[in-house]
């Protein structure tokens, strides 16, 4: 909010590709602003380091892997909710925070017992 962060989270998601990850990240994004605000009073600019992923919500790049469609579909549906959504592509070089809290969960994962 005004480039204040107001929650970072992380979670493993078990195997999946990057692009599935990536799509995780949206939808949970959606769902951390929903817990917090009325989404119909949310003008919403989401930042992404993958081309592929803000392409394809944007309708600039048409869907090749069927495997990501129950993504898309949820996604423009809680789009539906806000009053605006806006993609942005990012370079890594900004994204170096969400990267690291990646790497967090993915380091934190690899020490826990089983």
């Amino acid at each position: 909010e005004e480039n204040h962060i107001l929650e970072k989270d992380g979670k493993f998601i078990g195997i999946a590709t990057n692009n599935e990850a990536e799509y995780n990240a949206v939808l949970s994004a959606f769902l951390a602003i929903e817990r917090r605000e009325n989404p119909s009073q949310v003008r919403l600019e989401l930042y992404c380091d993958s081309q592929l992923v803000v392409r394809q919500l944007t309708g600039a790049f048409r869907l090749k892997s069927q495997h990501l469609l129950p993504y898309i579909s949820r996604i423009k549906e809680l789009e539906r909710k806000y009053a605006a959504v806006t993609y942005h592509l990012i370079s890594r070089e900004k994204n170096k925070e969400a990267d690291a809290l990646v790497n967090k969960v993915l380091d934190d994962r690899g020490k826990s017992s089983f």
